[in-house]
Parts: structure tokens; C-alpha cells; sequence
């Protein structure tokens, strides 16, 4: 958990669409506790 946290704790306003999904996965991962 803490390499998530550190990596996709903020998401930056000019981030590529990749960047997005990466984030919105690890924080429906650290949502369920992953």
C-alpha cells in the first residue's frame, strides 16, 4: 500500500489520460483495502 500512496496520492491537473486511469485504479484499490 504504501508504494500507492506515494506514486497516486495526488493526481496533477495537467496528467494524460493514462495517468488518470492509473489513479483512479489505485484509489479504488485503496478503497477495498488492497
Amino acid at each position: 500500500m504504501g508504494w500507492l500512496e506515494d506514486n497516486f496520492k495526488h493526481i496533477e491537473a495537467f496528467a494524460i489520460d493514462i495517468e488518470k486511469v492509473q489513479f483512479l485504479r489505485a484509489f479504488i484499490l485503496r478503497l477495498m483495502g488492497v
